[in-house]
């Protein structure tokens, strides 16, 4: 079971109490097309069919905080977090954020 299939059991199960969601380890030789049997209290039976969407820019956002973290503060006097947009340009935070916090700063 991959970690999408793992949040979406403990989802389906959280928002429908009692219900049982059991894990199909056959999915994956392609006999059977989906994830999970489900079987809700009241004896009716489900197929649930796990799938995942990315949103392309936050994977790339978030590869590039990856590879550098963090920001030298030169002219800040305090630590800072900054949660960028998925859409930003990581490189023109890193060039400008110190400044920005900086005067942010400077006005208390």
């Amino acid at each position: 079971m991959d970690p999408s299939e793992r949040i979406a059991q403990h989802v389906f199960k959280t928002v429908h109490k009692g219900t049982e969601v059991e894990f199909r380890s056959q999915q994956s030789t392609g006999e059977d097309v989906y994830d999970f049997d489900v079987t809700y209290p009241d004896g009716r039976k489900a197929a649930l069919e796990v799938t995942r969407s990315t949103h392309q820019e936050s994977i790339v956002t978030l590869e590039h905080l990856r590879q550098r973290s963090y920001v030298d503060a030169k002219a800040c006097q305090h630590s800072w977090v900054v949660s960028p947009h998925p859409d930003c340009r990581i490189d023109l935070i890193r060039k400008n954020v110190d400044r920005y916090l900086s005067q942010i700063e400077s006005r208390g």
